[in-house]
């Protein structure tokens, strides 16, 4: 990429910016990457009300636009160094409808495109998130074009944060593209949806890596304590138990994966995320045995412990750092929500080091950074 004058504010344009994931892997990479005196400018717009409570609590110095995205004018693409998004998933994702280009929450993705296919300037990078399933999709198929049109060079990758030893399962579509006039290569080619499978995990991972599993003790609250103390609003109803247990997810602290944490958390007992044990497997092990014998005997699902994963720990997982806050007024169901809507905030940085500094290689040195931080 052309080389710039460090003086010079860098702009960043954060769509569908929510509670931030995207500002706090920019935050990491510039850490990892040893480049704090850059002067960064970052405009963050979302319409969602209770996204913008998350984001200003974290980001109070740069508050969130919340503002419809097609009330954006091209000067606001003009010239920008970086254009982070985050689409809605919902026209893409295998739980909905998947109407694609014809779904309303489309549409605003869709004026993104347009914007980019007709600006003499448009952003010098673009990184971009959403579900497995949109790289098959009609608008990928239409984002590519306007990609090769404006002359990006572009990567894809269907990624999770398991690939990394970090003990969740989270596989999403990952985009990182970049104009620079010096790079006289070929632009790309269109990529068959059958060739690009979660294989593409190999162009970002040394193929002779291994990255040591991490478990779930790393990633308890220290407000939640593993055996005890835990509170009220996180332990599983007995009513629920009784009718789900034998459908749920139970994760223990040695744990070394979980499931991917939907919106749907918290609301929905199957399919939205792994629930915690704080005992040994084997004693709980024996607990179902012994509910299995004696199912009337409710006190035998209470002495199992079972509890939700807190906001703050599915926020572990998911990357956010130790400094990350959840504002008192955003009641658990509703963090687990917006968490659901969020991305990783460590697989995202390690693509923006490869992006922004493109001669770099992610090894085993370069997960450190997040390690360090549990």
């Amino acid at each position: 990429m052309a080389s710039r004058d460090v003086r010079q504010v860098r702009r960043v344009l954060e769509l569908y910016a929510g509670i931030g994931g995207m500002h706090f892997a920019l935050d990491e990479y510039f850490k990892s990457a040893d480049e704090a005196g850059e002067e960064i400018s970052i405009m963050a717009v979302d319409i969602n009300p209770s996204a913008k409570l998350v984001y200003d609590a974290n980001f109070p110095s740069a508050p969130l636009r919340q503002i419809d995205i097609r009330a954006l004018k091209d000067a606001h693409f003009d010239g920008v160094w970086l254009m982070t998004l985050s689409p809605p998933c919902q026209p893409f994702s295998r739980n909905g409808n998947v109407l694609d280009v014809e779904d309303a929450r489309c549409e605003s993705f869709l004026f993104v495109l347009a914007m980019l296919a007709r600006l003499t300037n448009p952003p010098e990078n673009i990184i971009m998130e959403n579900v497995k399933g949109f790289e098959t999709s009609e608008a990928c198929r239409q984002m590519r074009d306007v990609l090769r049109k404006q002359g990006y060079r572009f990567k894809e990758y269907l990624l999770s944060p398991i690939h990394f030893g970090i003990p969740n399962s989270r596989l999403r579509y990952y985009l990182t593209a970049w104009r620079d006039p010096a790079d006289k290569s070929e632009l790309p080619k269109e990529l068959p949806p059958d060739e690009l499978s979660e294989d593409s995990v190999k162009t970002v991972i040394d193929a002779g890596t291994n990255y040591s599993e991490l478990d779930l003790r790393q990633f308890l609250h220290h407000s939640v304590e593993i055996e005890h103390s835990t509170p009220p609003s996180l332990l599983i109803p007995l009513d629920i138990l009784a009718k789900y247990l034998m459908v749920l997810d139970i994760k223990f602290p040695t744990s070394t994966t979980t499931n991917c944490f939907t919106s749907g958390y918290g609301r929905y007992f199957k399919g939205t995320g792994s629930m915690f044990c704080p005992l040994p497997e084997h004693v709980f092990a024996d607990l179902v045995k012994e509910y299995l014998a004696h199912p009337d005997d409710r006190s035998t699902l209470a002495a199992m412990k079972l509890r939700y994963f807190s906001p703050v720990e599915v926020a572990f997982l998911m990357g956010f750092p130790n400094c990350f806050v959840i504002p008192s007024v955003v009641a658990p169901r509703l963090a687990w929500r917006l968490l659901g809507n969020s991305l990783n905030v460590h697989v995202v940085s390690l693509l923006l080091k490869q992006l922004l500094r493109p001669t770099s290689t992610i090894t085993t040195e370069s997960v450190a950074h997040f390690r360090n931080k549990l």
